[in-house]
């Protein structure tokens, strides 16, 4: 089984991959293969461009690594009440047969105040677009869950609620493998 866990965050120093990191490292944790996708570091055209037009490395492991995954992590930072645009584009590249069927666990990383919902909410619109399953179970992390370090880690109470979230996904995953093979 493989989950493909997605840092839509573009910023180098971003809670929002402290965050896909450490459910990264949950998954492992499960005996599941974690597949990883960073919309920083994998380097996307532009969607919309025509056939061809700057298709490179990046797609390639996207599109593979989405249609190999039995279900997904998507991780957001909010900018503006929304998804990243990096985010955003990324999924334009994606299409339903990627998503259906398949649970969808949705998280984000506020920058501060009482932000990340919208973007959790954007989310679940575009998950429904794509037939997606997102899950109900969502979570957003404050900065204060993140502790300074290098590498960054998540606070111990952070940890706990990802760790119920990612353990629904990977239930649902299993109990769900059959019918889509």
């Amino acid at each position: 089984m493989k989950i493909l866990v997605v840092c839509g965050s573009p910023r180098e120093q971003a809670n929002t991959r402290v965050l896909a990191k450490a459910v990264e490292g949950m998954v492992r944790a499960r005996g599941v293969d974690p597949l990883t996708f960073d919309v920083r570091y994998d380097r996307l055209p532009l969607f919309g461009l025509e056939e061809g037009d700057g298709a490179g490395p990046g797609l390639v492991k996207l599109r593979s690594d989405a249609r190999a995954a039995d279900g997904m992590v998507i991780c957001t930072p909010e900018y503006h009440n929304g998804i990243s645009g990096a985010l955003k584009n990324a999924l334009d590249f994606l299409g339903g047969d990627v998503f259906a069927g398949k649970g969808i666990l949705l998280l984000a990383a506020a920058g501060g105040g009482k932000g990340g919902i919208n973007a959790l909410n954007q989310l679940r619109l575009i998950m429904r677009a794509l037939s997606g399953h997102a899950l109900p179970g969502q979570s957003v992390v404050d900065p204060e869950c993140v502790l300074p370090g290098d590498p960054p880690q998540l606070r111990r109470e952070c940890l706990e609620r990802l760790a119920e979230l990612v353990d629904g996904l990977v239930q649902f995953t299993e109990a769900t493998a059959a019918q889509r093979s």
